[in-house]
């Protein structure tokens, strides 16, 4: 078979998987934590914080249950989250003007399928744009998949542990374990990162929503807004340009922010791991704002 269509065919299976076993339970840690004060009202904002909640907290809890009862247990605490928090949508319909971001969804789907995928052509194999990273994601995804955790680290020859892949790495390695082998650590890795980007921009929207960014009857280009700051590089220039004003120096080396300041996306595809916690501290802080709001009212 060819490697492009085998990457493909794995990488479009384990895009539908992938939410399934991370952001459904993440419904279920909505209605969990609205005893607690958490309210939450129509579908969007429901599915939203179901993304982040899922990304902030489900890692932690499934590194537990791995190492405790296996990938099973995983899937049986996700699967129990994800039924309890069916019912926050029942009855409800996606809104119609979600059509447009549906196409975005596919563009950002596209750019991670010719980020990751192999293709072959005359005989020739071209590997992804990121294949030197996708060694380390590839084997700890294969590792937990096959071991659970703890697992025999597959970099045997450096010092330390692997103790730092577990968290973001369960999520692959159990759409790896679910499909019974057949999606390559590759692929899955692939689509949890496609998903985690997706998270992201759900986070964006909630700090703008939480702080009173969002004026109303803009939520829609406002979303969009965040959105194209996800794919736009070049923050440097910005800082730069503040730092001339201040202080009449431009910097030999213009490149000096872009090691930690860049685009939102590629460092998705590279570092999924890294942008989830982004998000879990954001989550964090967001549930402490609301805790302090909640306890301010009393």
């Amino acid at each position: 078979m060819s490697y492009l269509i085998q990457d493909l065919g794995g990488l479009a299976v384990a895009t539908i998987i992938a939410p399934l076993l991370l952001y459904a339970p993440g419904l279920g840690l909505v209605r969990l934590l609205a005893s607690a004060g958490l309210t939450v009202q129509g579908y969007w904002q429901r599915v939203g914080w179901a993304m982040i909640l899922a990304l902030a907290i489900l890692p932690v809890l499934d590194t537990l249950m791995i190492r405790l009862l296996g990938m099973p247990g995983m899937i049986l605490l996700n699967g129990a989250l994800a039924l309890a928090g069916m019912r926050l949508l029942k009855g409800a319909r996606p809104p119609s003007t979600a059509r447009p971001f549906l196409v975005i969804a596919l563009a950002w789907w596209l750019i991670c399928a010719w980020s990751l995928v192999d293709f072959d052509r005359d005989g020739q194999l071209h590997q992804s744009l990121i294949a030197f990273d996708m060694v380390k994601h590839a084997a700890v995804v294969e590792q937990i998949a096959r071991q659970g955790i703890p697992f025999t680290d597959p970099f045997f020859a450096r010092d330390g542990i692997a103790g730092y892949y577990h968290y973001f790495y369960v999520w692959p390695a159990a759409v790896r374990w679910i499909s019974g082998f057949h999606i390559g650590p590759t692929m899955a890795f692939g689509a949890t990162a496609f998903w985690t980007g997706v998270g992201v921009v759900a986070l964006l929207w909630r700090i703008a929503a939480d702080a009173a960014l969002i004026r109303p009857g803009a939520e829609r280009r406002v979303l969009l807004l965040a959105i194209l700051f996800c794919f736009v590089a070049g923050a440097d220039l910005l800082y730069m340009a503040l730092r001339y004003l201040m202080v009449h120096r431009i910097e030999p080396e213009i490149e000096n922010w872009n090691t930690e300041i860049r685009m939102l996306a590629t460092s998705t595809l590279w570092v999924p791991h890294h942008i989830m916690a982004l998000v879990a501290a954001w989550t964090g802080m967001l549930l402490s704002a609301r805790a302090a709001a909640i306890k301010g009212a009393r």
